[in-house]
């Protein structure tokens, strides 16, 4: 250690206080403020007509827009954009492989409430322990459709592609729970969504009557779908330009919408500098990391690519 000088843009160097931590005042980039939430919505950018042809086709049609590419390309910012321009709710379901249809349509405490009649808590209800969750609030909004992202749905197990398929076709669902109690018509418990608003659930069923929601579906290409699940999807696969020249044009619109006030001969090196690097290697969001650790920690690019590039190739 006594050898390695520190550097200029170091906040921490292993062996004393730098007393540096003052640079990171408003240097948070703005895609990880949670303050700034909307950020990717509103600086993401088209790559193509054929992305805003299958956006427009699929609210039109009413069929789920199945959006696939590499990771960190923009699939995600794509839903948050598009809630953003036609000004209606966002709602987000994050697939994993424990993922089940259920979750994006209820969710009911069963646990809580055993526990709850085993203590003869008498001011608990139904409706304490049930919440309708992203794609069921989405069937019950009334005003204009919510733009539902359902994200890496490849993620999930064999089975939901076509679990979604069925509930996408039928536009309606039960609630088992609430359906089996039989309440008196006019006397249903109002049941909380995710957006926070309560509704009567009438014999237990959820029906789509108002507004098809928007729903985008997001890939990695890590499977494979069902050909029937795929037929009844708009599917488009996002990515960038195979023209060096035009790639370039598609990279500096994305980073000066993420940037708008920075220096741009600066931006301009590190994208040069950037696709350079082996094809397919490396992500968007990465470049987004490349730029923002430039022009705000005043590092070198051939820092960001030993520090943090090196690391994803392990």
């Amino acid at each position: 250690m006594e050898n390695i000088k520190t550097k200029e843009w170091w906040i921490y160097n292993g062996k004393e206080n730098l007393n540096r931590l003052d640079r990171l005042k408003d240097t948070t980039p703005p895609w990880r403020d949670k303050t700034k939430q909307d950020h990717n919505a509103k600086a993401f950018i088209p790559l193509d007509e054929e992305l805003l042809d299958a956006v427009n086709a699929s609210i039109h049609l009413r069929r789920p827009l199945l959006v696939t590419g590499d990771p960190g390309i923009g699939k995600s910012s794509l839903a948050k954009s598009i809630a953003d321009k036609l000004d209606t709710d966002f709602l987000h379901w994050q697939i994993s492989s424990r993922s089940v249809l259920q979750d994006a349509l209820y969710s009911y405490d069963a646990l809580a409430r055993l526990q709850d009649m085993q203590m003869e808590k008498k001011d608990k209800n139904i409706e304490d322990y049930l919440k309708i969750t992203e794609l069921g609030t989405a069937f019950l909004q009334k005003d204009k459709p919510v733009v539902v992202l359902i994200d890496e749905i490849d993620k999930g197990d064999i089975d939901l592609p076509n679990d979604l398929l069925h509930i996408f076709e039928e536009q309606e669902f039960e609630i088992a729970e609430l359906k089996r109690m039989r309440f008196q018509k006019g006397k249903e418990p109002l049941i909380e969504d995710a957006l926070g608003e309560s509704h009567k659930i009438p014999d237990g069923k959820v029906v789509c009557k108002n507004h098809f929601p928007i729903i985008v579906m997001t890939s990695n290409n890590e499977r494979e779908f069902p050909p029937a699940f795929l037929r009844r999807c708009i599917s488009v696969e996002m990515k960038m330009s195979q023209d060096e020249e035009t790639r370039i044009n598609q990279l500096t619109q994305m980073v000066q919408a993420h940037f708008p006030t920075d220096n741009s001969d600066k931006i301009d090196a590190v994208i040069e500098q950037f696709i350079k690097l082996e094809d397919g290697l490396y992500s968007n969001d990465q470049l987004l990391n490349a730029v923002h650790l430039v022009l705000k920690s005043e590092a070198k690019f051939e820092t960001f690519r030993e520090s943090v590039l090196k690391s994803l190739e392990r």
